[in-house]
């Protein structure tokens, strides 16, 4: 595969994965840990193919979406979102710039 290819699994594995899944509540019971922890993996074998530093991107793009994807509760907005909301933005822009390359 080619870096490009791996780059667009990379954040098609990003999007589909469910931050959520421990707010499941029948979790355990319908597969929806193991899917998550398969997700986590994959994300892990792709982002070692690519190396360096889009590797590297990748991985604080992911931090950075989970980051942001718990600032959120029942009736409950953390203050933070917006600073996770920007640097998902800035990390999206510079794979961006991988991807134009």
């Amino acid at each position: 595969m080619t870096t490009f290819e791996l780059i667009n699994n990379a954040l098609k594995i990003l999007n589909n994965h469910d931050f959520h899944y421990m707010m499941d509540d029948f979790a355990y019971t319908n597969g929806a840990i193991d899917r998550a922890h398969a997700s986590m993996r994959h994300f892990v074998e792709v982002t070692n193919e690519i190396g360096g530093e889009i590797r590297d991107t990748l991985r604080d793009l992911w931090i950075a979406t989970y980051n942001y994807s718990t600032c959120f509760g029942p009736m409950w907005v953390s203050s933070k979102a917006p600073k996770y909301k920007a640097e998902i933005a800035e990390l999206t822009k510079k794979v961006n710039a991988y991807l134009a390359a």
